[in-house]
């Protein structure tokens, strides 16, 4: 099972966005552990405060914070309307619509 960590580096005011990759025998959510495991590979020595979500250096010379946005566990994202389906159904019936 794959978890792709989409999450955001954030230093001196500026925000970027990046996306890590986890690989886990059980679909469950990362560990605190397991994240900074993949951040220490990234190349990002950190250790987690406030939960699992928030991140900052072990050194206290590095200035960035680390906000982890969402774990995509490939689950099927149903927020809203269908549009592939929705214009699918739309062009079919303009179909049989007679003339």
């Amino acid at each position: 099972m794959e978890c792709i960590v989409h999450f955001e580096v954030i230093r001196e005011g500026e925000t970027k966005a990046f996306r890590g990759l986890i690989e886990q025998q059980e679909p469950k959510k990362p560990s605190a552990e397991q994240l900074v495991k993949m951040f220490d590979e990234l190349g990002y020595k950190v250790e987690p405060f406030g939960g699992t979500t928030n991140f900052h250096p072990v050194a206290p010379d590095r200035d960035y914070k680390i906000h982890v946005k969402k774990l995509d566990m490939g689950e099927p994202i149903e927020d809203g309307p269908d549009r592939t389906r929705d214009n699918l159904l739309q062009n079919l019936m303009n179909l049989n619509r007679p003339y």
